[in-house]
């Protein structure tokens, strides 16, 4: 094998401090370009997934970092993590200072009332199909542009709920009433996150979950 040989350092100016050393050591600041900065902020999320999603990554480095996950505190997690997915299914609701009530007694009033009722909701007529159907039919056949069919429903039951909200109600009424126009209200909401499935996905399963009871709430007849 090939001799080691010593090589020797170089210090021009016997200082101590090899020539290779000193030309690493400045004073001149050091500048970083504009041109290699970031430029980029934090955007919160928008969507009920993004908001669970980092949600749930902090809790769980929280968890992580201070005695980690066992089987008990995993269970408190997803208990933890399922009530905020609730809480974010909650409507505000319409009360008695958003109607105008007045007292009425008699019969003709009463009954130009439910004309009014009615014939508001019978003006938006759909023929077409249902909404749970448009919205199942274009995710089972991946036909997202489907979805597109929901835009004139969901118009259709905003729309009822700002007429609802216009008609006096006689006082014997307000309380079905506002429990009408609330379901209304819901179901536009719900229409709403079935449209917007690819963007937030876990609010429209939220809503599809509530979608049932909120249709019950509906007239039969």
């Amino acid at each position: 094998p090939a001799e080691r040989t010593y090589i020797d350092v170089k210090d021009s100016n016997n200082n101590g401090i090899p020539d290779w050393q000193e030309a690493l050591q400045t004073t001149d600041p050091i500048v970083v370009s504009t041109s290699t900065q970031s430029t980029s902020t934090y955007t919160a999320p928008t969507t009920v997934t993004g908001k669970f999603a980092e949600s749930f990554f902090e809790d769980y480095m929280h968890s992580q970092m201070y005695g980690g996950l066992n089987g008990a505190s995993q269970n408190d997690l997803v208990q933890a993590e399922t009530e905020k997915l609730a809480q974010q299914s909650t409507d505000q609701l319409f009360t008695e200072k958003d109607i105008s009530i007045y007292q009425a007694t008699d019969t003709q009033s009463l009954h130009n009332y439910g004309n009014i009722v009615a014939s508001t909701i019978l003006s938006f007529p759909n023929s077409g199909d249902n909404e749970l159907t448009i919205f199942s039919d274009a995710v089972q056949y991946k036909q997202m542009d489907k979805l597109q069919q929901l835009a004139p429903i969901e118009l259709a039951y905003t729309s009822m709920v700002k007429d609802m909200l216009t008609i006096p109600v006689p006082s014997q009424y307000s309380k079905l009433h506002l429990n009408l126009t609330n379901a209304l209200k819901a179901i536009s909401e719900d229409i709403h996150a079935m449209q917007n499935v690819n963007e937030d996905p876990l609010y429209a399963l939220i809503r599809l979950k509530r979608y049932p009871d909120d249709v019950t709430g509906l007239p039969t007849e």
